[in-house]
């Protein structure tokens, strides 16, 4: 019996990085959710035109956490120990569309900011984009990609990937470290033959505490977590501001905003247990909420490379 075609829609937002062209042996193109749940603190500094350094300006970046959720209606997502109902990603997983239709990756346009523009010595570290070591890979064999416009002005351009799968889309959700059973998978049907177009937004952004204020500095420097695929890490050295980045002159951060960050991360602790805050991927408290699209910055724009 014939299959009624259906399609699945990926719609990206977070700290997603796209490698492209054969990057991945066999994958034509893999997005990258890295590890990005723990706080973190730095230096950076941005090259001046004659190729000198100002001194350095330290920052702070706020823990993310993947998730997928399919938009237009409920499904149970859960993977034990792997994806909790609601599509946080628990541990780190591999994510491929079973039911894709054979075809080519085609990239209508390339309007999302490469990571090579602020580093022209990008190299990806092996461990994170090759085996494993991430929050979450999706593999992607067929598809349109495209860019779209920010949804606020001083949002992110965001990317969309529409996938043709034969019937309703079906995800199949592999470990990337064995949780026992040595390469099992596991299948999860998006859609119906009556509903078989799906909307998937895949995430990796912050969760916050209901109520919680976002700041006027919040998230300048978020784009610097794409560079947890980097050999080496996050650089100290970028040759121009990333996405973001307020105008003028960089400034530290001050002690007393560091004070404000801790003291809400202390409330995170009390709130959802220090565990699941400092072990693992992401933690799904009742009073956590993920940001809104319309709330992230410029900062939150996927990239890729090449």
């Amino acid at each position: 019996m014939k299959k009624t075609p259906g399609s699945l829609t990926l719609k990206f937002s977070g700290i997603c990085t796209h490698f492209r062209n054969g990057v991945v042996p066999g994958v034509p193109h893999r997005v990258v959710l890295p590890d990005a749940t723990r706080l973190q603190t730095g230096l950076i500094t941005v090259q001046e035109p004659d190729g000198s350094t100002p001194p350095p300006v330290m920052y702070y970046l706020t823990p993310h956490f993947p998730s997928i959720k399919v938009v237009s209606h409920e499904v149970d997502l859960a993977v034990p120990g792997l994806i909790s109902k609601k599509g946080h990603i628990l541990s780190g997983v591999r994510l491929q569309v079973i039911n894709a239709v054979d075809g080519d990756m085609v990239e209508e346009d390339d309007d999302f900011p490469g990571l090579t523009a602020f580093v022209p010595g990008y190299s990806y570290s092996s461990d994170v984009v090759l085996n494993g070591r991430a929050a979450c890979y999706f593999d992607v064999f067929s598809g349109t990609l495209k860019t779209h416009p920010p949804l606020v002005p001083s949002g992110p351009r965001r990317v969309v990937i529409t996938v043709k799968t034969d019937g309703p889309p079906e995800l199949l959700v592999t470990p990337l470290i064995s949780l026992g059973e040595q390469g099992k998978s596991y299948r999860r049907l998006l859609g119906t033959d009556e509903s078989p177009d799906v909307t998937l937004k895949v995430r990796n952004v912050e969760e916050v505490l209901e109520g919680y204020f976002i700041a006027e500095d919040h998230g300048d420097f978020d784009f610097l977590l794409h560079y947890l695929t980097a050999r080496g890490g996050i650089p100290q050295i970028i040759k121009e501001k990333t996405p973001g980045m307020p105008p003028g002159e960089l400034q530290s951060v001050t002690k007393e905003r560091m004070v404000q960050v801790l003291n809400e991360m202390a409330s995170l602790l009390n709130d959802v247990g220090a565990t699941a805050v400092t072990s693992g991927f992401g933690y799904a408290g009742r009073r956590l909420r993920p940001i809104e699209d319309d709330d992230l910055n410029a900062s939150c724009a996927d990239s890729h490379y090449p």
